[in-house]
């Protein structure tokens, strides 16, 4: 086949229940039968907003008010390749409605694994799975004391904990991470092993972060799609290599002063867009952080913040 790419503009349309909107292909079409996140084809004339505000007018009877950039996705299916630039529509106008014959369904985020989507509109499910903010785990004194601190953050709505433990050996990490493991499964918690690819393995966590010296030894993705993969990061040259090795998201600190440690110079919120803006990656604040940033660091391109000290008492 040919390296033509099909550019298209995919819209993930969220109410204001926080459902999203799929749609079901005709059974005629490419990927037919299977439901998928309204968009289209993008004109050569066009850019992908104006595209995407195009299509969603045609497909489904409605005006957007806000496109927020989510993901650029590249996908080969072998007989034909596609470019999906993805934003998510959470602001709109008119009441959507199957305007082409297609089947429209609203959806609970926590359901879409329930529906028959095409390969590269995995890639966006997983993206959208991601939380607005990361609890990273600070000082503690015994297993107990971990246990009740991440209870607390759990009871103020985290639902992903990164283990960052440092003054831990292997073999004690690997039981605290155990014990840390139940409490999430039993919460329906992710947790996120900050050590390495062997420790990972044997615990089965949701996800592997590995710092910015240890991901020098991987040359290519080293968990598996349904898992997470993320890197620590300080500068943009990092931040690449991540997206290069198919990392799901980064941790870019310090973005502030931290109270917890000293992280060094401050990148500030100025370098964080910018950085942001040149990566295709999910990249959370880190440094400095707390919840009510969250906003503004969205606003700013970034997939939320990582934080110790916010719930961590």
């Amino acid at each position: 086949m040919s390296g033509v790419i099909t550019q298209v503009a995919v819209g993930v349309i969220k109410n204001n229940r926080n459902e999203i909107l799929i749609s079901k292909r005709a059974d005629h079409v490419h990927q037919g039968g299977v439901w998928e996140f309204p968009g289209g084809k993008i004109e050569p004339e066009e850019t992908a907003r104006h595209a995407l505000a195009r299509e969603l007018k045609e497909e489904l009877g409605i005006d957007c008010l806000s496109i927020k950039p989510l993901i650029d996705i590249e996908y080969d299916y072998g007989d034909k390749k596609v470019c999906l630039i993805t934003f998510i529509v959470d602001r709109f106008s008119g009441q959507p409605a199957g305007r082409e014959g297609q089947k429209i369904q609203w959806v609970a985020e926590s359901e879409l694994s329930d529906y028959s989507f095409p390969a590269a509109n995995l890639v966006i499910m997983h993206k959208l799975q991601l939380p607005e903010w990361i609890q990273i785990t600070g000082q503690y004194h015994t297993v107990d004391d971990l246990i009740m601190k991440s209870e607390h953050c759990i009871r103020n709505g985290v639902n992903m904990i990164n283990f960052r433990a440092h003054h831990l050996d292997d073999a004690l990490y690997e039981q605290h991470a155990r014990q840390l493991k139940q409490l999430c499964n039993d919460h329906g918690v992710r947790l996120i092993i900050n050590r390495n690819l062997a420790l990972f393995e044997k615990i089965d966590a949701d996800g592997l972060h590995v710092n910015s010296v240890e991901v020098k030894k991987y040359s290519s993705r080293p968990v598996d799609d349904e898992k997470y993969f993320s890197v620590s990061c300080h500068h943009i040259a990092e931040l690449s290599n991540a997206q290069i090795l198919g990392a799901d998201y980064c941790l870019l600190s310090p973005v502030r002063r931290a109270i917890s440690h000293d992280a060094g110079d401050p990148l500030g919120l100025q370098v964080f867009e910018q950085y942001c803006k040149q990566v295709n990656i999910s990249v959370y604040a880190l440094g400095g952080m707390y919840k009510e940033d969250i906003g503004r660091v969205q606003e700013l391109g970034g997939a939320g913040i990582a934080t110790v000290s916010e719930f961590w008492v």
